[in-house]
């Protein structure tokens, strides 16, 4: 069994290995928070 973060990181190379770039944004009533790489809250609207 993969952890959350561990499919995450790879998601994350496999995004970037294409060229991409990979967001994780979570959408909440009060406004959106993008989670960062190292985990912390970015970004509320």
């Amino acid at each position: 069994m993969i952890s959350a973060d561990g499919g995450i990181s790879t998601l994350r190379r496999v995004v970037e290995a294409l060229g991409g770039r990979l967001e994780v944004i979570a959408h909440l009533p009060e406004g959106d928070i993008r989670i960062c790489q190292s985990g912390n809250q970015n970004k509320r609207n």
